[in-house]
């Protein structure tokens, strides 16, 4: 029996001897929360505000004063976007305004008796980047040329879009529908009018086996680090890149190439797979364009953003010897982090769909 007992003994006291302090903004009361995670290419930003109470949780925080301000600029007022969601958490305010990288961000929030601060600098702008792209087995294949800088350390976020613009022609068929109608006016071949349209989408992104943006592990690895060790599961937590961020101290002489991967459906347009009208012609044509977004982060903001990844790496799981995630904060007064990308954009050109007579 004791030869059993001391195993765990032994255990227990490696468990309390590796306890240590994290800092963490601890309160008694309630606290406002801000999250803003803002970029120099986008001329409209989305601040999300809520409020933490230690009985009930999180619950919006609504009818706020949030005053931005962008470098030497006048404080610009957000607005408050409505919302009938019962499950959101948080309330949204938006505000307008361009960004430069460089200029200093503050935002200043007032409301259910309480106040909070948070400000920052947007980064440097990467380097211009370029990219090879090769579809195959259903994906488009990606391979982006990333240039650091020597003197400091680069910090990133990945993201892909897609922006479709289509215009629709409408014309009488050749052939009279109604001949024995005296009434129906029809002109063969008449142009009726003209329909046009522009969406834009987010695209998910996978990073596959590089493992620059999987922290130097493989997804195999993960999983052998998770199942195929004794009480992995216990002691190993990876997670997974679901932000899409990456820095270059995995870098040859601060260039890499980084590999990552998209599901090509979206790619083929199908706004023109619509039920056919036997009564009227179309003239379909349609302009893609892929965007490539290098986003440069300051040290906070790619701290932040792996926080997520670790906590969203959980699924619902608490792990035995795995510390909580502790989420770093900007906010003075409140938690949360304020943030702000500054973005490079590629540009990459698909082939246009010109349908006529369809």
């Amino acid at each position: 029996m004791k030869t059993r007992i001391l195993p765990i003994f032994l255990l227990l006291t490696a468990l309390t001897a590796c306890d240590r302090e994290l800092p963490f903004p601890a309160s008694e009361g309630e606290l406002i929360v801000l999250n803003a995670l803002l970029s120099t290419d986008e001329p409209e930003h989305t601040v999300y505000l809520s409020v933490s109470s230690p009985e009930s949780g999180n619950r919006p925080l609504t009818d706020a004063q949030v005053l931005c301000t962008v470098g030497d600029g006048p404080a610009v007022r957000a607005t408050e976007i409505s919302s009938t969601s019962s499950l959101q958490k948080s309330a949204q305010y938006s505000f307008e305004a361009q960004i430069r990288p460089g200029d200093r961000v503050r935002i200043d929030v007032e409301g259910a008796g309480m106040r909070a601060v948070a400000q920052t600098v947007a980064p440097q702008a990467p380097l211009p980047a370029t990219a090879d792209t090769l579809t195959r087995d259903g994906r488009m294949h990606f391979t982006l040329h990333v240039q650091g800088r020597p003197d400091q350390a680069d910090y990133w976020q990945l993201r892909l879009s897609l922006r479709k613009q289509y215009r629709i022609d409408y014309y009488w068929r050749d052939r009279n529908p109604y001949p024995e109608d005296e009434h129906f006016e029809f002109t063969p071949g008449m142009y009726i009018n003209t329909s046009e349209s522009e969406s834009e989408q987010e695209l998910p992104l996978d990073p596959g086996e590089d493992p620059i943006l999987n922290d130097g592990y493989t997804p195999q690895d993960v999983i052998d680090r998770y199942y195929n060790t004794n009480a992995g599961f216990l002691f190993e937590f990876s997670p997974v890149n679901k932000t899409r961020i990456f820095t270059d101290r995995r870098f040859a002489d601060d260039r890499a190439d980084v590999q990552f991967s998209t599901d090509s459906t979206p790619l083929i347009n199908s706004e023109y797979g619509q039920a056919r009208d036997w009564m009227v012609r179309y003239h379909y044509h349609c302009t893609r364009t892929l965007t490539v977004r290098l986003l440069a982060l300051d040290e906070g903001a790619y701290a932040y953003l792996d926080a997520i990844n670790r906590e969203k790496s959980r699924n619902g799981f608490n792990y035995l010897l795995v510390e909580p995630v502790i989420f770093p904060t900007n906010v003075e007064g409140g938690l949360g982090f304020l943030s702000v990308a500054s973005a490079t954009r590629l540009d990459l050109e698909l082939p246009e769909i010109d349908i006529e007579d369809w």
